[in-house]
């Protein structure tokens, strides 16, 4: 009775509570660290912790964390450990009993020291697979899986190769230089990734407005699918008329080419002329007058100034010679009048204008033929009356109304 009471008073945690071989580290000689698994296999308290193969500690406690197990460790005050230390699950033996492993971080430097109540996150942690299911999927692979796939593989790949060697080398080859290329272009394909990426977080940072404009597709694919018909029809037409053209231009290339090949000529021309063409044509827009002459006058008229010049000697010469001049009785009338009252007009046309036509002896024997080689029995009142008739001459007489403006007292009597 003495001893189940004394039993009764005192906490036993069963087999963990038997002593294991080893050194046990003592609450005051160790510092305490946790550890997240995701999963700690059949690891219980007083499991070794080593580092390096060599026990530095024990497990004090396994509990569970949510889905994760959360593992209590006593180390020794001696043992050096880096802040980001990572704890490993792994084997003695094949057979052999598990313990947790303590290592310093592998590809980064170690960082700081790993202290009292230090917890190791679940990334840094992991474990070693089963030997169980190391042979459960070796099992797998043998019993008809993996490996007669191997086998159906195999025998696949020497019929498509047979005979096919010198190609399956060459793509290899490509295939090399493919590799060597892109490995080449490395810089520039992460570049192009990272372009990528930017272009991603634009995205979505407005995808408000991404959605949106998605959004607004809707009343435009409904329209398109209402036009469903129109557009098919619209197809067709066009189908029709590129088979006709093409017809049409198939059956009329020749005398296209024709005429492209005889407007060679026109166009070269045209090439030739240069600035002439364009200036030919601004000169049509604006004909009569140049562009230039826009700014020579302003308003609605402008003057101008004509000069014309006649040889009365030709035009005198050719009416005595039968030409058409409009003056055919001029000679005839002065030569008759020759010795009246218009011989002192002739003898001042005479020597104001140079003419000698009427002055020399041939106008004289002119007249003389014209009148039969007689004189006139009567002198006419006007020797102006065979041009400008009577009425005119009457004008000049010396009793007419011009008639004292060729007297002999007046400017113009006294220049003749």
């Amino acid at each position: 009775m003495a001893g189940m009471v004394a039993l009764t008073g005192c906490q036993f945690h069963g087999a963990y509570d038997l002593p294991l071989p080893g050194k046990v580290v003592g609450s005051g000689d160790g510092y305490h660290v946790k550890a997240i698994f995701s999963d700690v296999v059949d690891v219980v308290p007083y499991t070794h912790v080593m580092a390096n193969d060599v026990p530095i500690g024990q497990v004090d406690s396994v509990t569970r964390l949510g889905w994760n197990a959360e593992v209590d460790m006593t180390i020794r005050k001696d043992v050096v450990l880096p802040a980001n230390a990572i704890a490993d699950v792994r084997q003695t033996s094949l057979l052999g009993e598990k313990f947790i492993e303590l290592d310093p971080p592998t590809g980064t430097a170690s960082v700081g020291r790993l202290a009292d109540g230090a917890t190791i996150p679940l990334a840094q942690t992991s474990r070693n697979p089963e030997v169980e299911e190391v042979l459960g999927a070796l099992s797998s692979i043998l019993s008809g899986g993996g490996v007669q796939q191997l086998k159906t593989i195999s025998t696949e790949l020497n019929k498509a190769m047979d005979g096919r060697q010198g190609d399956v080398r060459s793509v290899l080859s490509s295939l090399d230089v493919l590799v060597t290329s892109l490995n080449g272009q490395r810089a520039n394909i992460i570049e192009a990734l990272s372009e990528v990426n930017k272009l991603t977080r634009t995205l979505n940072k407005e995808h408000g407005v991404v959605a949106s404009a998605l959004d607004s597709f809707g009343p435009a694919l409904k329209v398109l699918n209402q036009q469903h018909q129109d557009l098919m029809t619209m197809l067709t037409a066009l189908d029709r008329l590129g088979r006709v053209g093409t017809n049409v231009i198939s059956q009329s290339r020749a005398n296209i080419v024709a005429d492209l090949k005889e407007l060679g000529p026109t166009l070269k021309g045209l090439a030739d002329a240069g600035k002439s063409l364009p200036q030919g044509l601004v000169m049509l827009a604006t004909f009569p007058f140049p562009k230039e002459a826009a700014t020579l006058a302003k308003g609605d008229y402008s003057n101008a100034l004509f000069h014309m010049d006649f040889d009365l000697n030709k035009a005198l010469s050719g009416s005595l010679h039968g030409g058409d001049t409009g003056l055919p009785n001029v000679g005839q009338l002065c030569s008759v009048y020759s010795n009246g009252s218009c011989a002192p007009l002739m003898a001042a046309l005479c020597t104001v204008t140079g003419l000698t036509l009427f002055c020399s002896p041939t106008a004289a024997k002119l007249g003389s033929s014209v009148t039969g080689g007689k004189k006139p029995t009567t002198a006419p009142v006007n020797p102006l009356d065979g041009l400008l008739g009577p009425v005119t001459s009457g004008l000049l007489s010396p009793k007419g109304p011009l008639g004292g403006l060729l007297g002999p007292g007046t400017g113009l009597g006294g220049l003749l």
